[in-house]
This record gives C-alpha cells, sequence and structure tokens, in this order.
C-alpha cells in the first residue's frame, strides 16, 4: 500500500502501530486490550517497548478517586455517595468528577468540556508524571524556572537541581548509623567519569553529631572537589578504619582542585587526609593544585599527610587531638600554609609534631631520598603542646613568618638541614611551663650543609619551663650551620645554670646578631668574626674563638666604646676604670679623630685603660680612647 508520498507501509508498520494503540489505551481506560469489555487493570505493559505504567483508573482510586463502569457516550447515573467517582470522556480522553448536587442523571452522549459542574482529574496522572524518577524527561524536567532577571533563560527544574551535586544523590544516608563508604565511592567515581574537567560535589551538613560514618577509605579521583557547609558535613570514620578517611589521588595536569567547609573526625589510629604516593612507586607523580579551605581534622595520628603535593595551599585549616598536624613528607614543592591551627590536645606529647618538613625515597628516584622546597607558612599559623611545634628535617628554601608555637615541650622550630634560603620572623616560640626537658627556641642542631641566606628576625622566645639543670637555649646554634643573622629578637629564659639566650657552637665567620634583647647570657664558643651590635645583653661568654669579634654599641655589658681619660697638668699619663667590665679581654687604642692626642699611647690593664704621652702636659687635658672587647 502507498501513500501517494513514497512511503510504503508493510503489514508489520501496521501491526507495531496497533500495539502502541493498544497500549495507550489500556493506560487511559484501565481496561485490558483496551475495551470496554475487558478486565480491569492497574498496570498496561507496551508490547513493542516493554515499557509498564499504571494506569489512569489506578491512579485515580489512588488518589482517592474511584471509576464508574459507565462512560460519557453510554450515560449514567451518579448517586449522592458518588462524590468520589470519575467518568471517562472517550471523546477528550479525560475523566471528570462531578462538582454540582447528587444525585445526577448522565444521557448518553454527553458532552462535559466546558461544563462548571463536571472537572477535569488530569491532576493525579500529573502526580505520577512529577514523582517519576526513573525517566529523565519526568519528575523535575516538567517544572520550567526562569530568573527574575532581564535576559535570564527558562531552564527546567532538572536542570537547575543538576548545578548542585550531593553525595545524597547517590545513596549516602544519614542516619548516623550507615557506613557510607561505598555510597560515597560511587559518587566520587561517577562524578569523576561524568566531568573529567572537575564538577563540585556538596556534602550537606549531617542532622546528627556522628556526621556520615565511613568504614574504609574514600578516595577522591581527579575532577571531584568538595564542599560543605562547615563542621556539620563530617565524615567520621568507624573504629576498624585504618589508612586514612580520605585520600586524594594523584593527577600532575589538574589545577583548581578544593577541599572546602568540611570536618574529617577520625578513631584516634588512622589519618585524617593523605595520598596515594608510596615509597615504591616507579615513576614520578605529583599530586597537584589543591586548596585545603577551612577544613577541620580531628581525633588522627597524623591529620593531613601529604607526599608529592604541589603548587597547593592550607587556608585557615585545623587539626587538634592528633600527633603530627601537618605532614610534608617526600617531594612536596610550592606549598602556603596560613591561618591555620594545629594543637595536640591532650594524650603522650612524644614523637609530636606541629608542622614536619621530612624527605624519603622513592624506587624512581633510587635511594636517594626526595625533600620538600619552596613551603612557606605564615598568617597566624599556630602549633600547640607538641613535642616540637615544627620540625625540618631536611629542606630547600623554607620561609617561616607570623607563628605562634606555644606550650611547646622540647623545641619550637628544629632544623637539622636547610639550603637555599631560610627564614623565620616575627614569631612567638614559648616553652610549655609544665615540660622538664631541656628546651629550645630555634635549634640547628647539627646541619650536614651550610648554606647562606639565614634569617631570624622578630622573634619573640620564652624559654623558661620547669627544667631542673636550667640548660634551656633560646636560640641554639650548632656546628655546620654557616652565616646566620639573628635580628631585633626578644628573648627570656628564665636564668640558671647553662642557660643562655643565644648559643653558637660553631665556627659561623660572617654572622650578625644586632637589635635584640637578651634575658641570658649570649654564649660563643668555636665562634670568630661575628658582630654583635645594638644589642642589650646581660653578659657574654666568648671561649674558644677561631678570630676576633667585633662588638659595637652594645648596653647592659660594655663591650665597646670611647671614653675620656684625663691627664693632669705637667703630667705624662693617666688612667680611667671602665665600669661594668666583664671576665673578657679588651683592646685600645687612641681615639683616631683626636689630633691632640695623637701621639698618645693607650693600653689596658685589668679594668683600667691608661695613656701615656711622650713628653708632660703644661696644663691639664683629656686623652681620648676607644676600646672594644676581643
Amino acid at each position: 500500500m502507498s501513500s501517494g508520498c513514497g512511503d510504503v507501509l508493510s503489514l508489520a508498520d501496521l501491526q507495531t502501530a496497533k500495539k502502541h494503540q493498544i497500549f495507550e489505551a489500556e493506560v487511559i481506560t484501565g481496561k485490558s486490550g483496551g475495551v470496554a469489555g475487558g478486565a480491569d487493570i492497574d498496570y498496561a505493559t507496551n508490547a513493542v517497548t516493554g515499557q509498564t505504567q499504571k494506569t489512569l483508573p489506578a491512579v485515580l482510586r489512588d488518589a482517592g478517586f474511584s471509576p464508574v463502569s459507565w462512560d460519557f457516550s453510554t450515560g449514567g447515573t451518579l448517586t449522592v455517595n458518588d462524590r468520589d467517582k470519575v467518568v471517562y470522556d472517550p471523546v477528550s480522553q479525560t475523566w471528570y468528577s462531578y462538582a454540582g448536587t447528587l444525585p445526577v442523571v448522565v444521557p448518553a452522549s454527553f458532552n462535559p468540556v466546558g461544563s462548571a459542574d463536571w472537572k477535569p482529574q488530569t491532576d493525579p496522572d500529573l502526580r505520577e508524571n512529577l514523582a517519576d524518577s526513573s525517566d529523565i524527561l519526568m519528575g523535575d524536567a516538567l517544572v520550567a524556572v526562569k530568573l527574575d532577571i532581564t535576559d535570564s533563560s527558562p531552564r527546567s527544574q532538572h536542570e537547575k537541581n543538576a548545578d548542585i551535586i550531593s553525595v545524597l544523590d547517590f545513596g549516602v544516608v544519614d542516619d548516623g548509623v550507615t557506613d557510607n563508604s561505598a555510597a560515597f565511592q560511587a559518587c566520587f567515581d561517577a562524578v569523576s567519569a561524568a566531568f573529567p574537567n572537575g564538577v563540585e560535589v556538596y556534602i550537606p551538613a549531617s542532622k546528627y553529631a556522628v556526621g556520615y560514618y565511613v568504614g574504609s577509605t574514600v578516595t577522591v579521583p581527579s575532577g571531584v572537589n568538595i564542599r560543605g557547609d562547615g563542621r556539620g558535613s563530617q565524615i567520621r570514620a568507624k573504629s576498624t578504619l585504618t589508612g586514612a578517611v580520605l585520600r586524594l589521588a594523584y593527577d600532575s595536569n589538574t589545577i583548581g582542585r578544593y577541599l572546602k567547609d568540611i570536618s574529617i573526625t577520625g578513631n584516634n589510629s588512622c589519618n585524617g587526609i593523605d595520598t596515594n604516593l608510596s615509597s615504591t612507586d616507579s615513576v614520578i607523580r605529583q599530586v597537584y593544585g589543591w586548596k585545603f579551605d577551612h577544613v577541620s581534622v580531628n581525633e588522627v595520628d597524623t591529620a593531613y599527610l601529604m607526599q608529592g603535593l604541589w603548587h597547593s595551599q592550607f587556608i585557615a585549616c585545623q587539626a587538634g587531638t592528633c600527633r603530627i598536624g601537618l605532614h610534608l613528607l617526600g617531594q612536596c614543592v610550592s606549598v602556603l600554609v596560613s591561618g591555620c591551627h594545629f594543637s595536640r590536645d591532650g594524650g603522650p606529647v612524644s614523637n609530636s609534631f606541629g608542622i614536619r618538613i621530612q624527605p624519603t625515597t622513592y624506587t624512581w628516584n633510587g635511594s636517594n631520598p626526595v625533600r620538600s622546597e619552596a613551603i612557606i607558612v605564615n598568617g597566624e599559623t599556630m602549633c600547640i603542646r607538641f613535642q616540637h611545634g615544627v620540625y625540618i628535617d631536611d629542606g630547600l628554601d623554607i620561609h617561616l613568618s607570623n607563628l605562634d608555637l606555644d606550650y611547646c615541650q622540647d623545641s619550637g622550630v628544629v632544623v637539622q638541614n636547610v639550603n637555599g634560603g631560610f627564614s623565620l620572623v616575627n614569631s612567638w616560640i614559648a616553652a610549655d611551663g609544665s615540660g622538664t626537658n631541656q628546651f629550645f627556641g630555634v635549634t640547628f642542631p647539627n646541619m650536614s650543609s651550610a648554606q647562606q641566606h639565614k634569617l631570624l628576625q622578630g622573634l619573640h622566645i620564652n624559654a623558661e619551663n620547669s627544667n631542673a639543670t636550667n640548660n634551656n637555649i633560646g636560640i641554639n646554634i650548632g656546628p655546620g650551620a654557616g652565616k646566620m643573622a639573628i635580628k631585633d629578637c626578644t628573648i627570656a629564659t628564665g636564668g640558671g645554670v647553662n642557660t643562655f639566650a643565644i648559643a653558637f657552637y660553631s665556627n659561623t665567620s660572617g654572622s650578625v646578631v644586632s637589635g635584640c634583647i637578651l634575658g641570658a647570657a649570649l654564649y660563643l664558643q668555636s665562634s670568630g668574626n661575628l658582630t654583635i651590635r645594638n644589642n642589650t645583653l646581660t653578659s657574654i661568654t666568648d671561649a674558644i674563638k677561631s678570630a676576633v669579634n667585633t662588638y659595637v654599641g652594645n648596653t647592659g655589658v660594655n663591650t665597646d666604646g670611647i671614653i675620656e681619660v684625663p691627664i693632669a697638668s705637667g703630667g705624662g699619663s693617666g688612667t680611667v676604670t671602665i665600669s661594668n667590665k666583664g671576665p673578657e679581654t679588651y683592646i685600645c687604642t687612641a681615639y683616631a679623630n683626636d689630633s691632640a692626642a695623637s701621639a698618645d699611647r693607650a693600653y689596658i690593664s685589668g679594668s683600667n685603660i691608661n695613656v701615656t704621652r711622650p713628653t708632660p702636659v703644661g696644663v691639664a687635658i683629656s686623652s681620648w680612647v676607644h676600646y672594644r672587647m676581643t
């Protein structure tokens, strides 16, 4: 058979069309075969596509309406008890309920369309479609939205909802009990596959104080960024979880990755957040471009265990009840830590660190340790109640500023080795007053290489604790430290035997100590060519010098100065005593600018400076002498 337009319909086409027609009739009438004599059915199945759909009479019945056994083509009667009945109109293919006075007689072939008493009941069908989550063309796709802003474009509610991807969309259960590990992982994996260039996943605040439980490590793959609502968006480890709660997958081609406003709670033995790098990696890998923004990690061994972290930031993050706050392990490059707070909060302090920077070995680099470089810590970052506030095993170009290292047991900052530049400025360091171990505010114990550019400036160090042997040291410069600039620091130690504000134990030729206020002795051993300038000193121990040091403009201890030595009329010599002279040795010379005394000879004996002239003077005269410690 031909349509006259070139299209030919086969018998199979007609049979298929008939099956679709029967399916539609069954859905509308609720009768098997779509005919009046068919059996009542609640569901119809399309014989072509296999689609199953609830029939409209069943929908109406479940919505509170019940179809009558007749329709408008045949006519019938609604009694006073038939307010919940609906009548089918085969012409408009719509069901109607009666809103007028009952009873009512409906004549055959009555047309209800436009009648004030007959109300179309299509909303049950609409409600079913709106509730249909199995078809993306149903549900929220049937609702249109548009911003009340000029030139905005209309969208479906389905498109609008897709702007935010929540973990609850993937089966995460907020009941404070369920292990959501698999659901979290399914969510992150599906999102990563769907958005390889990156997208945000939302973790809403839990209704329960414990948050969302996980029993195994959840890996955050490429392209997944995570945002929450603060501490309420909490992922909590079950007691059996080992490793880390969250694990960041390496990806050297991704930037702009972030964790923001979420909370991690461990089980006091697992880690909080780590990376999936391993010492057995045979090729170099990076975890690249992360921003940790207001992330909180608590009740863990190590809060942030980062290997291979490149070009990343920690901004206003927190870690509590942890043995290590932030551990930069291996090759971490260009990392900024600003305004963070790490605290031990109870438990033994042994082997605990606020921040630790430590090299490690990888198979890809043979047996050579790989170290971190270009690390900046600033912005009032705090490390509280650790054995060591900041511990640097080795690094390259590390700069610390505006730190608050408080209640430290053994040390504020330890630098085992650092190359390139190192600076520690404008920071507060304090010992735990109840601690009994020897305390170092800042210590360079025994460095293996001595490169230049080491600056300590604007430090306020309180090294006083309950150490019975009184051997605390504010700043300790050990062997191999090289040239050091120590400027504008204030150091208190509490006094006692072998307690020093600053101690040099190595040949640090060219180092400078200037503008400091020292509440304990300045100890110099095996040192030479130091410049000690414009400091407030209590005492100096200058022992085993390798060369002469220079002392200029210091107060508290008479290290240098220009003094007037009077010579009486007719006399050929004069003497004056240096006040507050320490036990160290001094040298003196005639003051170069005193031309009248240019021929004088000046020398020191004990605490006295003596001047002799070639010939006695006719009148009383003064000779000026420049003296300094050696």
